[in-house]
């Protein structure tokens, strides 16, 4: 009974790792506020505060919530706030659906590289703009 219930264990884990890809990457979301409030950013947020900055024209941003989703995701949900994340399929093809308050904000599908954050949003925020932040890690 006991190697049945470790050969059991050892084929469910086995099954996950399969599932989550060869290299078990993970995508983390992060959602950020992004204003002019002229308080700087905090440091979870280094990576993409030149971004927001540079490109977008905010000199602060604010860490909200954050979730992580497993590659390749299947429909997996992550509620960040007010907005429900739903991430489907691969790396190279991933189909991002945003809803906030229960209404649908967006949909879209992408192409993420490792290591490189794609920004999205602009939804609108009490001191600015709401911005997504995806990473694979």
């Amino acid at each position: 009974m006991t190697r049945r219930l470790l050969a059991a264990l050892l084929a469910a884990g086995l099954a996950l790792a399969a599932k989550a890809g060869p290299d078990g990457a993970q995508l983390s979301i992060r959602l950020v506020e992004a204003s002019n409030s002229g308080r700087g950013s905090p440091p979870a947020l280094n990576d993409v505060s030149g971004i927001l900055k540079g490109s977008l024209g905010f000199d602060s941003c604010a860490f909200l919530a954050s979730g992580w989703v497993r590659l390749p995701a299947d429909r997996q949900t992550r509620t960040l706030a007010e907005y429900a994340v739903t991430c489907s399929g691969p790396q190279a093809k991933l189909s991002i659906a945003v809803r906030r308050g229960g209404k649908p904000v967006l949909k879209t599908t992408v192409s993420l590289q490792d290591g490189k954050p794609l920004l999205v949003g602009g939804f609108p925020a009490a001191a600015g703009k709401h911005v997504l932040v995806f990473l694979v890690q």
